[in-house]
């Protein structure tokens, strides 16, 4: 069974899109302490993590005088529809067979943010859109200068956000897919060219964790006009902490009894279809060394980690973590790296459509601090029995 079209596709894509953007338009309206305030963190109390993104917005707030939660709505709405432009391409090949849609309509892929709303808007989308530019755009640079794009990257996305940088090998992995049919030495140079350069930018992040609070003043004081809370229960507030408080703290307030053994399951419900895709392709038979590939999907869910032990996002985290990977493993297929013959049998368009709409569209995870996965239709059927009882 096989799809012969990816127009249906390309429009849940763009649909999507249009939903999160939708929602963060709230979240900008109502000065979300999550969703809006992460993205106005900037420099103006000195360097501090997670300031990149809102020191360059507010540095275009002086400049141009333009209000700065226009900057953060329309610069984050951007990021959303460059995403979804360069997905569009990316997928425009793909063979839509039954197994390649249940890993494209997880839970976790590209409509997460649209089944758990509070994720619309997060800095995730600076590392998905990252991942998703640099799959298009390696392929176009010479050999000698994709270091340098990738350094880059590495040094937007982890001052962008701290936790970030687990996610970085990702990029390293694009980049020998990328480049398989160089000899393994020149790869491998390129490699600890931009392995030291990441150790060191790791080093400057782990040294300036946090900030005091006559920083975390100043910072408000920059922009107390488009955030009268700054620094009250939000993204602000936690800049000042040390990794050790904010483990703890997530121990004593957020985790909750069974709340490991919930996300472990709902990783294998969400991840099981492109877990079986790695399992079952090979290694392009012309490379002596063999590697099965289901140890890059291991090998990129052992290194994140420690982002699970210093936040309780467990839900963004495997968001992050899935759509990387998805975008890894058809990027590896297409350039032959893997070999893969992984249909699920004969099945029916009907019946295909069935198993897609109940695996991607009826349940998702929470983002956060809950043991229960959220059903999508509870609430609309709740009401709609309350109202014919009534």
């Amino acid at each position: 069974m096989t799809f012969k079209t990816n127009k249906l596709l390309n429009f849940f894509i763009y649909i999507s899109i249009l939903i999160i953007i939708f929602n963060f338009t709230f979240f900008v309206i109502e000065k979300s302490p999550f969703q809006y305030s992460d993205w106005l963190i900037n420099y103006q109390g000195g360097f501090v993590r997670r300031g990149l993104p809102g020191e360059i917005f507010y540095q275009l707030y002086k400049l141009t005088s333009i209000p700065l939660d226009l900057i953060v709505f329309f610069s984050v709405s951007l990021l959303y529809i460059f995403f979804a432009i360069n997905f569009v391409k990316f997928t425009s090949n793909i063979k839509l067979n039954l197994l390649n849609l249940l890993i494209l309509f997880s839970p976790l892929s590209f409509i997460y943010p649209v089944m758990e709303q509070k994720v619309s808007g997060r800095k995730d989308i600076i590392f998905i859109f990252l991942v998703i530019f640099l799959t298009m755009i390696l392929d176009k640079l010479k050999f000698e200068h994709q270091k340098y794009l990738i350094i880059l990257l590495v040094l937007i996305s982890a001052f962008s956000h701290t936790g970030f940088i687990v996610f970085t090998p990702i990029f390293f992995l694009l980049f020998i897919v990328s480049n398989h049919k160089n000899s393994f030495w020149k790869i491998l140079r390129e490699l600890i060219i931009i392995s030291a350069f990441s150790i060191l930018i790791l080093l400057l992040i782990l040294f300036n964790t946090s900030i005091d609070n006559q920083s975390i003043y100043k910072i408000c004081e920059a922009i107390k006009d488009y955030l009268p809370a700054c620094g009250q229960d939000d993204y602000i507030e936690t800049v000042n902490w040390s990794l050790k408080y904010a483990i703890e703290l997530n121990d004593k307030l957020w985790k909750k009894e069974n709340y490991i053994s919930f996300y472990t399951l709902a990783f294998i419900f969400a991840n099981a279809p492109l877990v079986y895709a790695f399992y079952k392709a090979e290694l392009n038979k012309k490379y002596s060394f063999r590697v099965y590939p289901i140890f890059i999907f291991i090998f990129i869910n052992l290194i994140t980690i420690p982002i699970y032990f210093v936040g309780v996002d467990y839900g963004r985290y495997m968001h992050i973590t899935y759509l990387s990977l998805l975008i890894l493993y058809f990027k590896a297929v297409s350039t032959k790296f893997l070999v893969v013959n992984n249909e699920l049998g004969n099945i029916r368009k009907p019946l295909a459509v069935l198993i897609v709409f109940l695996f991607g569209f009826t349940w998702t995870i929470p983002h956060c601090c809950n043991t229960n996965f959220k059903l999508i239709y509870q609430k609309p059927l709740s009401k709609i029995i309350n109202i014919s009882e009534n």
